[in-house]
């Protein structure tokens, strides 16, 4: 079992990457442009198909998929593993083994960002897609202000918005192997400050070739907020197919 205190955020080396050091920050992007293109996907019970005529909308064999995607545009989601030695991780996220991975020790992880506002679950990994329950919730059904989705009062565990909420939180077994963490807000594409102390260590990737470079960026992070942070290398096994992390 991972320790559940220890977080991983797996980078290439780029301007952005230099944000997190100078600025003490991790980026939550747009769900519309992860490369799982079931991400936060949900199939219908009761379908929208239904809801529309009901209320006298509009409806097209398109809807579901557009109103997705409006949903989407309105959170931004920062995902991390509870893996850091996992071989697609670091071919996948971290240049092809060229990046680096960012090492976080966390007792709270409400506490990790000054925001409230910021939602936080593991992953949930399934064989079918979330199911949204039109029929779900008690309250009146209403148009949504956000993307045009129709809903009930928005913090009811029951709406529609919620529903699309927890989607967020869900995906296709075959993902499993990432062993996610999510950390999400509603709203456009943001940087959020998280907690310097946090910080463990760097772990270099295993083709990485720029070891100085890192190393000068993480001493001016634990110059300017007092930390102590470390310097870690992943190296290939030579008796087996994993990945082996050790101090530098």
């Amino acid at each position: 079992m991972p320790n559940s205190k220890k977080l991983y955020k797996y980078r290439e080396i780029n301007e952005f990457t230099f944000k997190i050091f100078e600025d003490s920050s991790l980026f939550f992007a747009s769900p519309n442009l992860f490369n799982d293109p079931y991400d936060s996907f949900y199939t219908e019970k009761n379908g929208l198909q239904d809801m529309a005529k009901r209320l006298g909308q509009p409806f097209n064999d398109g809807h579901k998929k557009e109103q997705i995607q409006k949903f989407k545009k309105n959170v931004a989601i920062l995902s991390l593993s509870h893996n850091s030695d996992n071989i697609l991780l670091w071919s996948h996220y971290a240049d092809d083994h060229k990046g680096i991975c960012l090492e976080f020790e966390i007792d709270d992880y409400d506490n990790f960002f000054n925001d409230k506002t910021i939602d936080n679950r593991p992953l949930q990994y399934t064989k079918t897609p979330a199911i949204l329950d039109i029929h779900r919730h008690q309250e009146a059904l209403i148009p949504a202000k956000n993307g045009g989705f129709l809903e009930g009062p928005r913090y009811s565990t029951n709406s529609i918005d919620a529903q699309c909420f927890d989607a967020l939180f869900i995906k296709n077994k075959i993902w499993t192997y990432e062993e996610e963490y999510r950390f999400v807000k509603r709203g456009k594409p943001f940087s959020a400050h998280f907690q310097p102390s946090n910080l463990k260590s760097v772990i270099i990737g295993s083709e990485c070739e720029s070891t100085f470079l890192i190393k000068a960026l993480l001493d001016a992070f634990n110059t300017k907020y007092k930390t102590n942070a470390t310097l870690k290398k992943a190296t290939t096994n030579n008796d087996d197919y994993k990945m082996d992390i050790d101090d530098l």
